[in-house]
């Protein structure tokens, strides 16, 4: 049985949880109670102690739940994916424009906590700490398979264009639903950074690269292009 609620701050923090389904970081949670994340953080403790919080790392990420929202095992999630990604191949077939506008439509409803926007705001961006964020994306491919990495950034033009290149893909066996995966990562990433940094992003996939042997070996690039020079 699950102990009783007695303190306002635990009491706020699962407020919170509740409407952030997707999950939250203590600093998210800060934020919206205007609290410090030490404060947040003695809480959540006691709240995951009484059972009323669960934890679940994704990625650099550590998001909490409020217990009986229900989290979706990676297992379960990852056939469901795997199952809507098939589905769009078939009625959406040669379409990948399409499958990209989809993916905007996800960052609408789900947003990673991409911590670094708010870092750079504090502060005169440069290369460095541009090419910290975008490494910050990489946590929506561990969703999919935890040897995901970023093989590597490009700068093509300064604080303006550049070339990600994402490897160690082997979610998916069907090279044309690989395909479309990548596009449902651009146009995921193209939606949240435009809206993270309140100006126009470009996303392109400049070249996709399938192993059938070595399913490990296939990777994805993709041309990030900001409108205008990166100034926060």
């Amino acid at each position: 049985m699950n102990a009783k609620i007695t303190n306002s701050y635990e009491s706020r923090i699962l407020n919170v949880l509740r409407q952030k389904t997707h999950g939250s970081t203590i600093t998210e949670i800060a934020n919206e109670l205007k609290a410090s994340r030490n404060t947040v953080s003695k809480y959540i403790k006691r709240l995951e102690k009484m059972g009323r919080v669960e934890s679940k790392r994704i990625g650099v990420y550590k998001l909490y739940y409020s217990y009986g929202d229900g989290i979706m095992s990676k297992i379960t999630f990852i056939n469901f994916y795997k199952g809507l990604v098939c589905g769009l191949k078939l009625q959406f077939p040669n379409q990948e424009e399409k499958i990209k506008e989809i993916g905007k439509y996800i960052a609408d409803f789900y947003a990673l906590p991409i911590v670094n926007v708010n870092k750079l705001k504090d502060e005169k961006p440069s290369i460095q700490s541009i090419l910290i964020l975008l490494e910050e994306f990489n946590t929506y491919n561990e969703l999919f398979n935890e040897n995901s990495s970023l093989a590597g950034i490009e700068i093509i033009e300064p604080m303006k264009k550049f070339l990600l290149k994402l490897s160690n893909f082997s979610f998916f066996r069907d090279s044309t639903e690989f395909i479309y995966h990548g596009y449902l990562v651009v146009g995921y990433m193209e939606r949240l950074l435009t809206k993270k940094f309140e100006k126009k992003v470009k996303c392109d996939i400049k070249e996709i690269s399938i192993s059938e042997k070595k399913p490990q070996d296939s990777y994805v690039e993709v041309i990030l292009e900001f409108k205008n020079e990166i100034i926060l």
